[in-house]
């Protein structure tokens, strides 16, 4: 993906040269777990946890989009964390 020579991000440097490239947030996260103490590690492990269960359940991320907007938040969602992208 991110190859210099012939990787999507260099092609489309070709037609757009201020393109910029960063990790996907997610990614980000699972690199930095990798290093992370135990302890830390958990405290990350639960918040997970958290999200996955309000976005499993359409009631649960309805109430939390409710809950979001009576507390004036800018953000009212959350993504979805699968385990996968936590183990790369």
């Amino acid at each position: 993906m991110t190859g210099r020579n012939s990787g999507v991000a260099t092609r489309i440097r070709e037609v757009a040269p201020e393109m910029r490239w960063t990790h996907c947030s997610i990614h980000r996260e699972a690199l930095a777990v990798k290093k992370m103490p135990d302890d830390l590690k958990s405290v990350l492990d639960s918040a997970v946890k958290t999200v996955n269960f309000i976005k499993s359940r359409p009631m649960n991320a309805r109430l939390f989009h409710v809950l979001c907007e009576e507390m004036g938040s800018e953000h009212v969602q959350l993504l979805l964390h699968t385990e996968k992208a936590a183990s790369v």
